[in-house]
């Protein structure tokens, strides 16, 4: 490959990529989004000045260059780019229905890149703006399902949770260092004995660690339920986040069925933004999520950007049908 982490394709797994894209773009403009294309290029203030919800890591990711003494960097996401052009166009004070489909940059670490992160990719993604949070998780998780659904994905099921869960879960037992939890856990990819292991040398609280051990081993196991997490948790934050949950939960088993989602207790994120509702969709025999995303609410003065995003990783769809010879255009002609 030209450079150690990006892709490289050409003849018919380059038509797979691009059939990929154009599924997606096209489901999502038949759902009445709009487009909206802002071009590879960011300033750093888009996202500095939100680095107290993406979290201080999230800057090392920056590709950076100067241009005419101004320094920039290359887009590693487009979320904060949708919700800053509609906040400098004075654009946020209506319910808005946004997807971007770019490339980005990342500068992952070697080791990550190793373990298969790329450092350029190619995603699809989209952001809803609403006002009643548990709604537009349910509008948001839906459309993802029906995007996913033009792709030929077997056995796509997805995870979710309330970020509610976790913060009750550290409150309850004193814990401070919630960043540093959730990033063992992404360490340890989400294995609850793994994780006690590590967090137990590290100093950590003993009883904490056992309990969330127990959820994620729950969770594993795909038994996990409501009741437990009622049972496990105190506190009004906490049951209000089951609440919204359990209603996310019982609207999406309409659409996919309730055996394509797995309840969890958390999913450690690079960025620390998301607020309520987080999730992910997988597929069986692939270790790396082909989309995530969840609610924020990145302006507090400004009760209409409450809103929930989610990217659509085609470079990691396209590697996945590649390397199992599925044909999208099979799906395409059938549909």
């Amino acid at each position: 490959m030209f450079i150690n982490g990006s892709k490289e394709w050409i003849g018919k797994n380059a038509h797979t990529f691009l059939l990929i894209r154009t599924a997606l773009e096209k489901k999502l403009l038949s759902l009445e989004f709009e487009y909206f294309y802002g071009g590879i290029i960011s300033k750093r203030s888009v996202y500095e000045s939100h680095i107290q919800m993406l979290g201080s890591y999230f800057t090392k990711v920056f590709v950076d260059f100067l241009f005419k003494d101004k320094k920039y960097i290359l887009s590693p996401e487009y979320t904060f780019r949708v919700y800053e052009y509609l906040n400098r166009n004075n654009l946020l004070n209506k319910e808005n229905k946004i997807f971007y489909s770019q490339e980005m940059m990342r500068n992952e670490s070697l080791l990550d890149i190793e373990e298969g992160k790329t450092f350029s990719f190619w995603q699809i993604g989209y952001e809803i703006f609403g006002q009643d949070d548990t709604l537009l998780s349910i509008d948001s998780i839906s459309t993802l399902y029906k995007c996913l659904q033009e792709l030929p994905l077997d056995d796509l099921y997805f995870r979710i949770t309330d970020k509610r869960i976790f913060k009750s879960l550290c409150k309850q037992y004193s814990i401070d260092d919630m960043l540093e939890v959730s990033a063992l856990m992404d360490v340890c990819n989400e294995d609850g004995d793994s994780f006690y292991s590590r967090y137990i040398k590290e100093g950590g609280n003993p009883v904490f660690a056992e309990k969330l051990r127990y959820l994620m081993k729950l969770s594993s196991e795909g038994r996990l339920t409501f009741d437990i997490l009622k049972d496990t948790l105190n506190g009004k934050t906490a049951l209000e986040a089951i609440e919204s949950l359990e209603e996310i939960y019982n609207a999406l088993g309409k659409v996919c069925g309730q055996q394509s989602i797995v309840l969890v207790p958390y999913m450690p994120k690079t960025w620390d933004a998301y607020t309520t509702f987080i999730y992910d969709a997988r597929v069986p025999g692939y270790e790396k999520a082909i989309a995530g995303g969840g609610n924020l609410f990145i302006d507090p003065t400004n009760p209409n950007c409450t809103h929930s995003g989610v990217g659509i990783g085609v470079t990691r769809i396209a590697e996945y049908l590649i390397a199992r010879g599925l044909d999208i255009e099979s799906r395409e002609s059938a549909s």
